[in-house]
């Protein structure tokens, strides 16, 4: 037996709190609030002799030295079952970190069900809708040592009380449970139940899908089925981890015949375990069909893949469900909890204060870190299908954009309403504004794995497929171009190098978020600005026309639309109403950024496939690890990320940038920056203490400030690489650049 498990072992004396414990003043109306004796009258909750407002502040507990009261303390006791397990091994029984320092542990109390409506009141509690349906206590650590946890009540089998903890089957799921997920969402969410728009890519694509008829138990042709589209036809899908075992079962151009005769059902001998326990959990939801990547793509056919492939957005969209199995790292590996696949799903609940108390660790900590969590592919699986059942080792979940439902607690109620196991859910508090949800995405999407790196793009096309219609926009290399001024100014928000070896003879880019390792985001302390206006913003504060290499030709990245008839709001993209490529007022160009007849913008130098060619003016400044921020407005950057500044010709400080620590050692050096939109202003985090490098207050300057890329050169081939975005101020551009001074330049940007 593991010392994990000796571990486990250790039980409390029922009832018997600590001094520190008793000072929490555990009762029940903490827990349930308004749901007191009625015998008092309905008094306000300070007259109400069991009320105690003091105990709900927030507490810091000190330190995980309450580990050592543990088999004396029964809330010591759920503390410790709370924040050491598996996904904190960090922490040791002693309470310590793994280096020796102590751990913090803060207390807090949390309403839940806090927007519930009036069909939403669970039996006996008769709240006014609106009213919080209940609290739990959240166990944290400041510095995220160990995941998030709740202390609930516990529900009787007798008496059910809606967002409390729910006594859950050992080994196996309760698939009566999916059941009711499945009716309560499809009866009461109907189609709103979706962050993306559904798919519909018409009859066409009939004749390239396929199903697995598990009725049959063959492959049978999504053509063969419809009456008029592919979305007359019900059925799941699986999003698993394939693993690298090997040999796998597959769809190939050999068995291809035969599968589509039979043969291809769950009690197949090479199965894999996974694929197997779908078929038997989608059978046992009363779904006949279901779409299996490995089962229904023929694997060793280019063509085959090449056609699918870009569906992926229809296939999961259109789907009824998709089955997640985040509980193994293989095909192999099996669904925890399935009919055939067992699983050890233990609950700490003890007895305190006359209720019993019971943990519940938060939905997303335990699909945070699981492989099937962290792979790219599985990412676009979760978010484009309306309804998600995922498993875990111990643990079954449902979402939908609508809900996060856990099976052990009773939040799965008819009404819809905001639920603490929403927390972190990638499939809730999505803006309705497209392009705040394309930033969203990317940031999610970008730190993922994959095993092909060449598959960073197309393990997000069925994403950037959807949100192409409500962006106005073709994808250039993972970048909307109908707002492309702005989607250049992602930063890394992790550490990252470039990617390289996607091909022989083929890089992404350097310019877009694909071209590095590690996540991206648009950091609200560098675009704030713009997000006051972004139709304005692109319209009169940026200038390049942008080009790329496509084919051996030279393209406009927005090219001609029709957007410009669609209704205006301060979230449009460019305005094509102006001779301008980019819909921009010429004379403006001219007098604010000295752009005319003079400066040329189209690029004469041969198209470099994937590079950007484009004019704008260049300076050079050196950087430094001078910061204008104090630490009361320090940024809090990822590990492995640093602030620099920016110096001038004469000594000043000028701008900023995020960069790799690794740049330290290139501090003192002059390097080449390139302007390419306009800003507003510093943020505090970027600048917190005025230095008058504009002769203006503070509070009345304003467009002060370029947008502008750091960029190296390859002297063999003249293609420069983005390493950086940074704000500079306009004047140490037009006045203060080391040599060779300001130019207007030709840029070949790969």
């Amino acid at each position: 037996m593991s010392s994990r498990n000796r571990v486990a072992e250790v039980k409390p004396n029922p009832g018997q709190l600590c001094p520190q414990c008793q000072e929490l003043n555990l009762l029940p109306d903490k827990f349930r609030p308004g749901a007191g004796d009625d015998t008092k009258g309905n008094l306000p909750g300070f007259l109400n002799a069991n009320f105690d407002a003091v105990g709900l502040e927030s507490r810091h507990l000190g330190y995980l030295e309450i580990y050592r009261r543990r088999d004396s303390c029964c809330f010591c006791w759920l503390i410790f079952e709370a924040t050491h397990s598996k996904d904190s091994a960090q922490i040791g029984c002693d309470g310590l970190a793994g280096n020796g320092e102590r751990v913090d542990c803060n207390l807090e109390w949390r309403l839940d069900g806090r927007d519930l409506e009036t069909d939403g009141r669970s039996a006996g509690n008769s709240k006014s809708p609106g009213h919080p349906s209940s609290r739990r206590i959240l166990i944290s650590n400041p510095q995220r040592l160990f995941p998030d946890a709740y202390i609930m009540p516990l529900s009787s089998e007798t008496s059910i009380q809606q967002f409390s903890a729910r006594r859950i089957p050992f080994s196996r799921v309760d698939l009566d449970l999916i059941r009711y997920w499945m009716d309560t969402c499809s009866k009461k969410h109907g189609e709103s139940c979706r962050i993306l728009p559904k798919q519909v890519k018409g009859t066409d694509i009939s004749g390239l899908l396929r199903y697995i008829d598990l009725k049959e138990q063959r492959l049978v042709h999504a053509s063969d089925l419809l009456t008029k589209d592919q979305n007359a036809i019900t059925y799941a899908t699986l999003s698993y981890v394939w693993g690298a075992q090997k040999p796998q079962l597959t769809l190939s151009k050999s068995n291809f015949a035969k599968f589509c005769s039979g043969g291809l059902g769950p009690d197949r001998k090479d199965m894999p375990a996974t694929i197997r326990d779908a078929m038997i959990i989608v059978q046992e939801i009363g779904i006949r069909y279901i779409w299996v990547d490995a089962l229904c793509i023929i694997q060793d056919s280019m063509e085959d893949w090449a056609a699918i492939a870009p569906l992926m957005d229809a296939i999961f969209s259109n789907g009824t469900v998709n089955i997640c199995a985040a509980s193994g790292n293989t095909s192999a590996s099996g669904i925890s909890g399935s009919p055939l696949t067992s699983r050890s799903a233990s609950q700490a609940i003890a007895d305190v204060c006359g209720m019993q108390l019971a943990v519940v660790k938060s939905v997303e900590s335990r699909i945070r870190d699981t492989i099937w969590n962290i792979r790219a592919w599985t990412f676009q699986e979760r978010i484009l299908s309306p309804r998600s059942i995922i498993f875990v080792d111990d643990r079954v979940f449902f979402q939908c954009s609508g809900a996060t439902w856990s099976e052990d607690v009773y939040s799965d109620i008819t009404a819809r309403t905001w639920t603490l196991e929403m927390v972190e859910s990638p499939m809730q508090n999505f803006s309705n504004n497209p392009v705040r949800l394309f930033a969203d995405l990317v940031e999610l999407y970008t730190p993922r794995k994959l095993t092909v790196i060449s598959d960073k793009l197309i393990a997000f096309e069925g994403i950037a497929s959807v949100l192409s219609s409500p962006l106005a926009a073709t994808m250039v290399y993972g970048l909307p171009n109908s707002y492309f001024d702005w989607a250049l100014l992602w930063e890394n928000k992790e550490a990252g190098k470039r990617v390289t070896n996607v091909r022989p003879g083929y890089l992404f880019p350097s310019w877009s978020w694909c071209g590095w390792e590690g996540g991206a985001m648009w950091r609200l302390s560098t675009v704030a600005s713009t997000l006051i206006d972004l139709h304005d913003w692109l319209s009169n504060h940026s200038w390049i026309t942008w080009y790329y290499g496509d084919e051996g030709r030279l393209k406009l990245v927005r090219e001609s639309s029709t957007q410009d008839l669609q209704a205006r709001s301060r979230w449009s993209g460019y305005d094509f109403s102006s001779e301008d490529p980019y819909g921009r007022n010429r004379q403006l160009l001219a007098s604010e950024f000295g752009i005319d007849a003079s400066k040329p913008t189209l690029p004469t130098t041969e198209p470099v496939n994937g590079c950007l060619h484009f004019c704008s003016y260049t300076a050079h400044f050196q950087l430094s690890r001078r910061s204008m921020s104090t630490p009361t407005f320090e940024s809090k950057l990822e590990k492995g990320l640093r602030r620099f500044g920016i110096v001038d010709s004469q000594g000043d400080w000028c701008g900023t940038i995020i960069l790799n620590e690794e740049w330290s050692s290139s501090v003192g050096g002059i390097f080449e920056f390139v302007a390419v939109s306009e800003a507003r202003d510093f943020s505090m985090e970027e600048l917190d203490t005025w230095n008058y490098y504009v002769a203006e207050e503070r509070h009345i300057a304003e467009w002060y400030i370029y947008y502008a890329l750091l960029i190296t050169r390859n002297e063999n081939t003249m293609v420069a690489e983005r390493v950086g975005l940074a704000k500079i101020y306009k004047n140490a551009f037009r006045d203060a650049s080391f040599d060779p001074g300001t130019k207007w330049t030709e840029i070949i940007l790969g």
